[in-house]
């Protein structure tokens, strides 16, 4: 009798730290996944997606951007960069995988351009500190980041910002951009192409004021998924429209009045 009862104190015992053990190792990857999600205040953080091993991928900054930042580059490794000296946007990832790259301080200047490494980039997590770059360097900012998704909350600083061409063109996986119709777009001249070929693209931006763009050229084209509601759009008389939704998916009744 004295034999089973010590058995089952023992197994009792076994289970409780067994128990106790997997509680913990639950808690443990809930904050970890909840740390995940919380970024640094202000920070740009992007995520991008290397194959094979020894891999680089290259941020699209700017020779004429402005740089002072630290840059994690998500695998144990930091960079400091301060386009005074000279800019140095490359990093090889020992191992392939996803990559979370977390970038504090100034970034003025981004801009893919349909070229560089506009693949393999898969998502943008917070916007922080980015501006995406005025003058001479703006437009195209994630023209052919066909990868794309975009789950940031925070708003993007478009400060000196007065062009969106070909911002998303053919961003073939972007679906929705929360809090983009929040976006202060009353300081922009033209959204020609803008997301011409963002096929899946379909996000409320019913509250723009859109009032100063002149040029909407295939702005929608073939933007097949879009559907949104942007008739209150008031476009100003003699602005460029042709074949601003060529093949796109609205509904008639959600189009604004052209000119």
């Amino acid at each position: 009798m004295k034999k089973y009862l010590l058995s089952v104190l023992t197994f009792v015992i076994i289970l409780s730290l067994t128990n106790c053990e997997l509680f913990i190792k639950s808690e443990y990857k809930e904050r970890t996944a909840m740390k995940d999600v919380i970024y640094p205040a202000g920070a740009f953080v992007t995520e991008w997606k290397t194959e094979v091993e020894n891999e680089s991928i290259a941020l699209p900054f700017v020779g004429s951007g402005y740089y002072y930042c630290l840059i994690n580059w998500g695998d144990g490794r930091t960079e400091m960069v301060d386009s005074n000296i000279g800019i140095n946007n490359i990093h090889v990832y020992e191992k392939p995988g996803r990559h979370t790259v977390t970038i504090t301080g100034h970034v003025d200047g981004w801009k893919f351009d349909q070229a560089g490494d506009s693949l393999k980039i898969t998502n943008v997590f917070q916007w922080g500190n980015l501006k995406p770059g005025a003058a001479v360097y703006e437009c195209g900012y994630f023209e052919g980041c066909e990868n794309l998704k975009i789950s940031a909350v925070d708003i993007l600083d478009l400060s000196g910002v007065t062009r969106f061409d070909n911002m998303f063109f053919n961003c073939k996986s972007l679906t929705t951009v929360p809090s983009m119709n929040e976006w202060d777009v009353s300081g922009i001249e033209s959204m020609f192409h803008m997301f011409d070929g963002a096929s899946s693209f379909n996000q409320d931006i019913g509250s723009w004021d859109i009032r100063k763009v002149a040029d909407m050229h295939s702005m929608f084209s073939d933007a097949t998924s879009f559907n949104q509601d942007i008739s209150s759009w008031e476009i100003q008389a003699g602005a460029n429209v042709s074949f601003m939704f060529d093949n796109c998916g609205i509904d008639s009744n959600y189009k604004p009045v052209l000119p």
